[in-house]
């Protein structure tokens, strides 16, 4: 080797040299290091500008020439190097005149001279810590290690140059010998490799597979530092105060770069490597707003910003986020309490009923908890919702109540898998409860001293037919029943969109009643009870376990104060009830005086949806015969049970048919308008597209003028009076109806000819418009929180109830009229009013009835109930189900954003009807539904909701009604008879 020879020459020389020159040792001259040193120093310090050194003492005489050992140091040097002619002015720039690798060669074999016989040698002691003695050495290394070089040549330089070097790697037959990272810990290798020995060492690995195995092992080091630093409580990853991943990833990214470095780099492909580096190149590049250059579509539609500025990537699987989560996992391994991630997974898991199986196959990956480990976690939350609960109660030793309770009977079929005789199926009932915070409650509106006096006065008596026809707003119905018409337009008729904002002004401003401050409801779950509240007995039970077991009230406390109770008709019943049959008992609290039944809205909806069917429905079908069971065969939807009346199927097919018939008249009213009439066959949603669009005969129509059509729809089709008409009861006003044929159509055989001079079809028609717009009307101002016009719809079913038969909502509401109009005091009235919906998102448009979320939360326990569950008072669904109800809500919708995954509107699609409606358009216009037809019949009889004729009865009959029973207005026939026949003035 070139040392080697270096060796061998060195030796010759020093041999000559020591026969002529003295033996005494002379030290070097001044010359021949020190401005070396001084070279190297500046040369190692370019680029960061004059340095000051210090002044090195003088040296000691030097004699002159060189001594033995510069002689034998230099002698060979430059051999095989051929030297450029310089003068002695110039011979200090000698290396500027040889090629860089001669200049190396002289290097290396100075470094020979010096007694390292390698180069390896030589760099560990350069670089070795301790030197003091020679600064120009000490301060040439450290300007070195610190980067102060130029570019190039700095030490992560000099490492690339190794592990790029073509001699730094071996090769095994032509291939590249594989690392084998012999230094890798324990812990990390392969299972077979964990437990053996370590591995022997036959020869040295190659320079590029050291380094990489060297380099492995730092980033371990530092993956472990960082690891531990995750634990820091300050990082929050170790507790459930915020799930919220987007924070969390910028936690661990600022806090272990290196892990999250890592695991990004194995999870992010090259094609999101590629969209990100051209999202950061176009957000540093300046945009021209005047550029021709347009930004790619595409990558408007992959790539989004959020509030802090940073890309994101519209990307079904998100690589970071799962390292996010990956490194929660690794976490828990790392440390037992850091299990914020897997105890999130097992809710979630438990929330959706998963199998156990599940649970164990996770847990072992430490993705979720175990399922023992959930149902701990559950009861710790289960005993801090009960101690919110107790602390809702506490409230009422020094204030009124602020909270409602609602509560409804829960059941669920138990099945058993081998039937004997003491062991059956059988249906298990119980009882489940929610707290409702009141909001804005007038102060004083919960004292029980006003509402017991009024009761006593006995100021229901005074309560006359005459006032609940007073108590109904006319111009009200009218206005909203005009602006439904509109809007039912400008739902399929695109051409009339521009006049949306000012349709729906008319619901928010015009003909709002008691709109709802919009806010979020705040609600406390109760635990469940095996105790069947359809009992009175059982009604007392229930509030016996609410306000005293699980709200820890003190019976004193409610002596002077009121709590709204609120359910279905049966559980209102039964309250009214129990106040009834412990009305001579000595305490408040035994009286119940502090009861308030508060009669709920989704049910009361329900049973007039039931109400509409029993009225509309024909007991015969075929040929000639319309009406509500000839338009669900046509739209194929026969398997629909009438009878049992399933709510959302039935809302539908209400609301479709009603839409079609709304838009059905607006077809005949543009027609009358604008002497234009379109095919038969034309689509009723074409035909009227084609009456509002821009070069149709009503193109230029105003929303006034659409107003008066809207108007006259209403009055055509939709009111009492155009009822009576179609009938033939009182003659038709041919300047407001038109003209009409006064010919009678050809009738069917079979038909049932009455006799009457009244179109039958028309009328049942319109009997449907106009139930059904108040069932519309009820749907949709509960949806939109106004609940003064639930209450105007609520004075109409007050008498329509009784005349379609549903006695018992008949009665309940004059009960609900007895309480608002005569016992109620005003601030009291004002808070039922102001509590009387929910809004559980606090999102406009999404208010519900108290009643239908008590029905979402029985729906989450049946789910829920499980084999384990004997009955609705076991531990496991009184404590982990029920009480957690309103955080299994929470986590459900925080979940999606957990993942970044965009909420879910709690909705269905919304599929598309238009064919539905034009079906039943055709079919109108084709047999001529909504036009008069004077003698046309129906073979079976519809009964109107305002019920049968029958003699009037006297005000004073309902005064004494209400005398007689004050907590109970109800007398069959005699009661319904005095509504209906007040109602034949409607």
């Amino acid at each position: 080797s070139e040392l080697e020879y270096d060796s061998s020459l060195s030796r010759q020389v020093a041999c000559k040299h020591s026969a002529r020159t003295s033996t005494v040792l002379q030290a070097p001259s001044r010359s021949s290091f020190a401005t070396v040193g001084s070279t190297e120093m500046s040369t190692e310090s370019d680029g960061a500008g004059p340095q000051q050194r210090p002044q090195a003492p003088e040296p000691s005489p030097v004699p002159e020439g060189l001594t033995n050992i510069e002689r034998v140091f230099a002698s060979g040097l430059f051999a095989d190097i051929t030297l450029p002619h310089l003068t002695s002015r110039r011979a200090a720039q000698w290396h500027t005149g040889i090629s860089q690798e001669d200049r190396v060669l002289v290097v290396v074999r100075a470094i020979r001279r010096a007694g390292f016989t390698t180069l390896g040698e030589f760099l560990a002691a350069l670089f070795a810590n301790g030197y003091t003695s020679h600064q120009s050495l000490v301060q040439t290394v450290t300007a070195f290690l610190q980067g102060k070089s130029k570019a190039g040549t700095r030490p992560v330089d000099i490492i690339e140059l190794f592990w790029t070097h073509k001699r730094s790697q071996t090769y095994l037959n032509y291939f590249a010998e594989p690392p084998t990272f012999p230094s890798l810990p324990r812990h990390a290798r392969a299972p077979s490799l964990r437990l053996a020995p370590n591995p022997d060492v036959d020869k040295p690995p190659s320079c590029r597979n050291a380094l990489l195995d060297w380099a492995l092992g730092k980033v371990l080091k530092q993956v472990d530092r960082e690891a531990d630093k995750l634990r820091e409580p300050s990082l929050g990853l170790i507790s459930l105060d915020e799930i919220a991943l987007a924070e969390k990833q910028e936690q661990i990214a600022a806090a272990a770069p290196a892990l999250f470095a890592v695991m990004t780099t194995a999870a992010v492909n090259n094609t999101a490597r590629t969209r990100l580096e051209r999202s950061a190149s176009t957000r540093q590049r300046p945009q021209d707003s005047d550029s021709e250059e347009a930004t790619d579509a595409s990558d408007i539609a992959e790539e989004s910003s959020d509030d802090n500025n940073n890309i994101v990537f519209k990307m079904r699987r998100d690589p970071w986020l799962a390292v996010t989560c990956t490194i929660l996992v690794l976490l828990s391994f790392r440390y037992r309490f850091a299990t914020i991630f897997p105890t999130l997974i097992g809710i979630f898991l438990f929330m959706n009923h998963s199998h156990q199986s599940l649970y164990r196959i996770l847990s072992r990956l430490g993705i979720s908890i175990a399922y023992s480990t959930v149902l701990r976690k559950l009861s710790l939350l289960a005993a801090d919702s009960g101690r919110r609960l107790r602390l809702w109660g506490s409230t009422l030793a020094d204030d009124p109540p602020t909270f409602a309770v609602l509560f409804d009977n829960i059941n669920h079929m138990r099945r058993v898998w081998r039937k004997t005789l003491g062991d059956t199926d059988h249906v298990q009932s119980g009882t489940a409860a929610t707290l409702i915070r009141l909001e804005d409650v007038p102060p004083g509106a919960m004292r029980a001293e006003q509402l017991l006096e009024n009761v006593s006065k006995q100021v229901r008596a005074g309560l006359t037919v005459d006032e609940l026809l007073e108590d109904i707003d006319w111009c009200h119905i009218h206005g909203i029943g005009v602006a439904t018409v509109l809007r039912t337009w400008i739902k399929y008729i695109p051409a009339l969109a521009k006049h949306h904002a000012a349709t729906q002004k008319l619901f928010t401003t015009m003909h709002a009643k008691h709109p709802l401050r919009l806010r979020k409801t705040e609600l406390e779950t109760l635990r469940c009870s095996n105790i069947d509240e359809s009992s009175t007995a059982g009604t007392g039970e229930v509030l016996t376990d609410i306000v005293v077991d699980q709200l820890h009230v003190i019976p004193q406390w409610l002596e002077r104060s009121l709590v709204f109770l609120c359910g279905d008709q049966l559980s209102v019943d039964r309250l009214r009830k129990l106040k009834r049959y412990t009305l001579k008992t000595h305490t408040p609290f035994t009286r119940h005086d502090w009861v308030v039944p508060i009669i709920q809205l989704w049910h009361m909806k329900w049973a007039w949806q039931k109400a509409i069917f029993r009225l509309q429905w024909s007991t015969e079908s075929g040929k000639g015969v319309f009406g509500l069971r000839h338009d669900i065969q046509l739209l194929q939807r026969e398997k629909f049970n009438h009878v049992k009346c399933d709510f959302y199927p039935a809302h539908h097919i209400l609301e479709d048919r009603l839409d079609a018939l709304i838009l059905q008249s607006g077809r005949l009213l543009c027609e009358e308008q604008s002497k234009v009439s379109y095919p038969a066959h034309m689509k009723l949603t074409d035909a009227l597209q084609k009456y509002f669009e821009k070069d149709g005969p009503l193109g230029n129509c105003s929303f006034e003028t659409l107003n008066d059509l809207a108007s006259k729809c209403y009055e055509r089709y939709m009111s009492t009076t155009s009822h009576d008409d179609a009938l033939g009861n009182t003659p038709r006003d041919a300047s407001f109806y038109g003209s009409e044929p006064t010919v009678a159509p050809e009738v069917d055989p079979q038909s049932a000819d009455t006799g009457g001079l009244g179109d039958a079809v028309l009328a049942n028609t319109v009997v449907f418009m106009r139930t059904t717009f108040w069932y519309r009307e009820f749907c949709e101002s509960v949806a939109e929180g106004d609940i003064g016009r639930t209450l105007e719809v609520i004075k109409l079913l007050r008498f329509s109830f009784w005349g379609a038969g549903s006695t018992n909502y008949g009665n309940e509401l004059l009960e609900m009229a007895c309480n608002l109009l005569k016992e109620f005091p005003p601030d009291l009235r004002t808070a039922l009013l102001n509590n009387y919906l929910v809004n559980p998102s606090g999102v406009p448009g999404h208010w519900h009835e108290l009643d239908l979320l008590q029905e979402h939360f029985n729906f989450w326990i049946k789910r829920l109930f499980n084999s384990k569950s004997l009955d609705f008072d076991s531990k496991f669904l009184k404590e982990a189900v029920s009480l957690n109800l309103r955080g299994f809500n929470t986590l459900r919708d925080r979940l999606t954003e957990l993942f970044g995954i965009g909420k879910r509107s709690g909705r269905h699609t919304n599929a598309s009807i238009i064919a539905d409606l034009n079906a039943l358009g055709f079919h109108y216009h084709s047999h001529h539904i909504l036009r008069y037809r004077r003698g046309r019949q129906q073979p079976a009889d519809i009964h109107d909701d305002r019920g049968p004729d029958s003699s009037s009865v006297e005000n004073d009959a309902l005064a004494e009604k209400a005398v007689a029973n004050p907590i109970v207005m109800r007398d069959g026939i005699a009661m319904l008879a005095e509504f209906v026949t007040a109602t034949d003035d409607m």
